[in-house]
């Protein structure tokens, strides 16, 4: 903010009459340096004026830039505490999906070896039940020849019963 300038008191106040001809043609930055000492002072204390006035207003600036990023910056803090407190709740939330993943592949794993080991038994019982069935028609067809041979026993027998009562 630069300091405005200031117009000679001569260019303000009506040219007085007793001024020589002379006086009158000088230019304003000319006659500046030929003011009375009382002219000088008031515009030495209005130039201060201004320029006070400009301070007031630059430290009233600052001071509501100041304000503003006090603001700001406690928005900010309360935004990152938001943020601090979502990423602690999800990360406890990553946790338990974790957990849970690993149960679920160590549950899948056990679950994985108990099916193996029931595939395992299963077939060991189906070839039990297919040995036993073999076993099953090799007696039957044992018992099968053993009636027959029974049989045909006793129809000897009866036939040497007959022939010996007669």
């Amino acid at each position: 903010m630069g300091t405005p300038s200031i117009l000679s008191a001569r260019e303000h106040s009506p040219p007085s009459s007793s001024a020589s001809p002379v006086a009158r043609s000088q230019s304003p930055a000319q006659s500046a340096q030929h003011e009375p000492p009382l002219l000088s002072e008031s515009i030495s204390r209005a130039r201060g004026e201004v320029e006070l006035e400009n301070l007031r207003t630059e430290v009233q600036n600052q001071r509501q830039t100041i304000t503003l990023l006090v603001s700001e910056k406690m928005t900010l803090n309360a935004s990152l505490e938001r943020l601090s407190n979502i990423a602690a709740s999800t990360s406890g939330y990553l946790k338990i999906r974790d957990d849970l993943k690993r149960a679920l592949s160590v549950g899948a794993s056990n679950l994985e070896a108990l099916l193996k080991d029931e595939q395992t038994a299963s077939e060991r019982s189906r070839e039990r039940v297919l040995h036993l069935e073999n076993e099953a028609q090799k007696r039957s067809a044992t018992i099968g020849e053993l009636a027959r041979k029974e049989k045909a026993f006793e129809d000897k027998c009866r036939e040497q019963v007959r022939n010996h009562d007669i």
